[in-house]
């Protein structure tokens, strides 16, 4: 795995008060929507509506083990009985039409993964690449962390930010993107009742031609978390797209659970996977794709072909408690 050459920051822009914030929310809120509030609808069919009604009862603790248990294998099940079609899996988890949240929720319990291709109209696409492009050009003065991989084979650029300290002004798209309430309530849900940091940071990279992709081997996160992911500009074929093996979620998190129960030292435990025995589909797509994956799914990126380059932006959520361990079990 290529190596990063890491540039911490000297100082942090500092929050802004919670007042100010507030009020840009309020002064933007009328401009710029939820661009995922047509894609997914909270409750299309009504307070009666079956979809809604299993996902809220799947999203509450079982009231027994049998039913737990029950819950976890119909997953199970219905991701076997898809067997090793890629193209059958990519469908079952890519929404190219409005689709309520239960269907979501669902996606992401059984497959780790719910795609929305091209989420933007033109002109929205437009104002978020512009965006990327002052990020990009800028970030380097609102960063916490920048890492610049430019003379190793990954050749990438990346800022690491605070979401909440960028001005809502000067990105509001970016900010009604990771900020978007539909994806809270999802978050909300898929955590179950869990405290946990919504969409805190926000990271930005660009990708040039590389057959080393930075990520190296399918992997799967050593801390459970939500990722928001967004293809800026073309996502298809060549552009080093994120890879995922769909369904994997069932039992790489086993993994995690056990070292939590064992006391593993953090470093200790190992988040690689090696490929065979699923299917493993790219979660790309025309510019302005969007994604939500659990990274517990094996993961990785692709090689960026010549003459083409990854421009993503992604954040993520993930619950307090785990967070707390993995910094407990880092001082192993």
């Amino acid at each position: 795995m290529a190596l990063s050459i890491f540039r911490k920051k000297s100082k942090r822009v500092d929050p802004e008060p919670k007042s100010i914030i507030a009020t840009r929310e309020l002064d933007n809120a009328h401009e710029v929507s939820d661009p995922l509030a047509g894609r997914v609808i909270s409750n299309p069919g009504g307070d009666n509506d079956p979809a809604e009604i299993s996902a809220d009862k799947s999203a509450s603790i079982a009231s027994n083990d049998t039913e737990l248990m029950a819950e976890i294998s119909a997953r199970i099940e219905r991701a076997k009985s898809i067997g090793m079609d890629e193209e059958a899996f990519l469908e079952a988890f890519t929404f190219h039409q409005p689709v309520s949240q239960a269907k979501v929720l669902e996606s992401l319990r059984t497959f780790g993964l719910a795609i929305f291709p091209a989420i933007y109209d033109s002109d929205r696409l437009s104002r978020i690449t512009k965006e990327y492009d002052d990020l990009i050009e800028n970030g380097e003065t609102m960063a916490s962390t920048v890492s610049a991989r430019e003379d190793t084979p990954a050749n990438s650029y990346a800022l690491s930010l605070v979401r909440d300290n960028l001005d809502r002004n000067r990105f509001p798209e970016t900010m009604a993107l990771f900020g978007s309430p539909t994806i809270k309530q999802i978050s909300e849900k898929y955590f179950a009742g869990q405290e946990f940091e919504f969409n805190s940071d926000l990271f930005v990279q660009w990708t040039d031609h590389t057959d080393v992709p930075a990520s190296g081997k399918l992997h799967w996160d050593k801390q459970l978390t939500l990722k928001s992911w967004l293809y800026v500009t073309d996502g298809t074929e060549g552009y080093g797209a994120m890879r995922a093996g769909a369904g994997t979620a069932a039992w790489m998190r086993y993994i995690r659970e056990d070292a939590m129960f064992d006391g593993i030292p953090y470093g200790k435990i190992v988040n690689q996977v090696e490929e065979g025995g699923f299917p493993v589909v790219s979660t790309g797509g025309p510019a302005g794709t969007f994604f939500l994956f659990v990274t517990d799914v094996a993961h990785g990126a692709s090689p960026v072909a010549p003459g083409k380059r990854r421009n993503i932006m992604r954040s993520r959520s993930r619950p307090v408690r785990v967070r707390q361990w993995a910094s407990w079990a880092s001082k192993l």
